[in-house]
């Protein structure tokens, strides 16, 4: 039988705040083979910085109506993340990550970063190439695995990628996963699929066009269970620590 790669969506994100320190922290600590994150493009005084964070706002996790494409280094200490899984257990406040941050925790481990680029153009031409570079410059020689919703954002970066790292395209709707279109992915250098788990049964038509797959967000055994079973699965992205 078959074992997928198990993923920490958002870092641990049932013990620690989602895509905080102590969340990645806590998944390299648990064992998860995988931690995801989510990043987004920032404009700072030198050229682009990058965030991890989810949202398009930061109001949800900082209270702040500010958008996450304004942070930089210079005022993202202003934005501390007032919010998530035992917050209070981590003094009530923490700071948004870099890449980095995020990049350094991993690399003493064994785990493979799963980068989901965020927003809509997303990253500028330059950005994709300080993006790859800084991966590069913390973790060589490591398999890399990127993610987007953005087609446009997995384009930007395919000219700067090294042996080793794999393309995703995130998809939650049926019809982004026909055949024609599966097709299309693979012709464009797209490596596999990550899928939302309502759309779990597409599975064999994307592995029938040799596309690797992920799904998220398995937050339940019976879920995991069925999943590794039908052997289809590549990855399994959860919040929650199942299957280590």
């Amino acid at each position: 039988m078959k074992i997928p790669l198990y993923a920490a969506h958002r870092g641990y994100s049932s013990r620690a705040p989602e895509n905080t320190i102590p969340a990645f922290e806590e998944a390299v600590k648990a064992g998860f083979g995988a931690v995801e994150c989510d990043i987004w493009e920032g404009k700072g005084n030198r050229g682009s910085d990058f965030f991890v964070f989810h949202d398009e706002t930061l109001k949800r996790m900082c209270g702040a109506d500010v958008k996450t494409t304004e942070l930089t280094k210079e005022n993202v200490s202003s934005f501390p993340v007032i919010s998530g899984s035992r917050i209070q257990s981590y003094g009530g406040a923490l700071k948004i990550p870099s890449l980095e941050e995020y990049l350094d925790i991993l690399a003493p481990s064994r785990a493979v970063p799963i980068i989901e680029i965020k927003g809509t153009p997303g990253l500028t031409e330059k950005g994709a190439e300080l993006l790859m570079k800084t991966i590069y410059g913390r973790l060589s020689g490591r398999r890399i695995i990127l993610q987007s919703f953005g087609r446009e954002n997995l384009r930007k970066v395919r000219p700067y990628t090294k042996e080793g790292t794999e393309l995703f395209l995130l998809a939650k709707k049926r019809g982004a996963l026909n055949r024609q279109r599966l097709e299309e992915y693979k012709k464009e250098g797209i490596h596999g699929l990550s899928i939302k788990y309502t759309l779990a049964a597409l599975l064999p038509e994307i592995k029938a066009c040799a596309l690797k797959t992920a799904v998220w967000t398995v937050d339940f055994r019976v879920q995991a269970a069925h999943l590794i079973k039908t052997g289809k699965a590549d990855i399994l992205i959860s919040n929650r620590k199942l299957f280590i």
